[in-house]
């Protein structure tokens, strides 16, 4: 199991700890799971309790070899809100979007998923399914969305939109991990010019 705390301490978040054993023992093998809880009482109006999970997802062994991917997750207290903040490469990636949220929840376009849970995944003991990255984000007249691609050999296809009002702009299809930082660079450079406003 890596080291989450090794070189990545966030000044906005817990260390990461290791998933409840008792509950981490129904989840898949291929599965690893942390948790850690925001620090910064004033990252968002009303100011809300931030918990977060980190599930590693390694590839089946079979077939050519791939990454693992990182997917981070959270939950708003007391409104009991699920995001999905990104999937990544690796946890250096992870981290810091993880402390860019934990410090600030506006730096970070947090997908709404469309059927929420907590923990986020659902289905048989062992054979869970993690929420994928898809859903809504939402800022004023402004939002994203993203969404599966349905009857395309790659389940992990997505399709990114953007709309301002009436004004809607097709962001292009990718896989889940460059569909995250497809949307992130979009939505910081709107960010920078302050057209998120």
């Amino acid at each position: 199991m890596p080291d989450l705390n090794a070189e990545l301490v966030s000044t906005w978040a817990t260390p990461w700890q290791p998933y409840p054993l008792e509950e981490a023992d129904r989840l898949p093998a291929n599965w690893q799971v942390w948790q850690a809880k925001g620090l910064n009482p004033n990252n968002s109006d009303p100011p809300q309790t931030w918990h977060y999970l980190c599930v590693q997802v390694q590839p089946p062994k079979q077939g050519k070899s791939q990454a693992a991917s990182w997917y981070l997750y959270a939950l708003a207290e007391p409104l009991a809100q699920v995001y999905v903040l990104g999937v990544f490469d690796c946890p250096e990636q992870m981290q810091l979007f993880l402390n860019w949220h934990a410090e600030k929840v506006l730096k970070v376009p947090a997908l709404q998923p469309d059927t929420p849970c907590w923990p986020p995944w659902c289905g048989e003991a062992g054979a869970q399914q993690l929420l994928p990255y898809a859903g809504t984000y939402r800022v004023g007249f402004k939002s994203y969305r993203v969404e599966p691609v349905e009857g395309q050999p790659q389940p992990q296809l997505r399709s990114l939109t953007f709309m301002d009002r009436y004004f809607i702009q097709a962001l292009g299809e990718a896989p889940e991990k460059e569909a995250c930082l497809l949307l992130f660079s979009h939505f910081d450079a709107r960010l920078r010019g302050c057209k998120m406003c």
